[in-house]
């Protein structure tokens, strides 16, 4: 089985997909619009200073929240 490297933020590139971030979630949101929530967002900072912030759509917000390890 193949092992999946994750790449420094500082590399990553935009409009691609990768399968992990090892991150520090140091803030986190839920955006609403017409007081329902509208997406799922993250500020991801690695352990080189690299950060990044991610966005996911209000269907996936169980997934996501459920990935986040406090």
């Amino acid at each position: 089985m193949k092992k999946t490297m994750a790449l420094p933020i500082k590399q990553i590139k935009k409009y691609n997909f990768y399968p992990s971030l090892r991150a520090r979630a140091c803030r986190v949101w839920i955006a609403k619009f017409n007081g329902q929530p509208s997406s799922f967002n993250c500020v991801f900072v690695d352990n080189q200073g690299g950060a990044i912030q991610a966005l996911a759509k209000t269907r996936d917000l169980p997934t996501f929240a459920a990935t986040i390890i406090e």
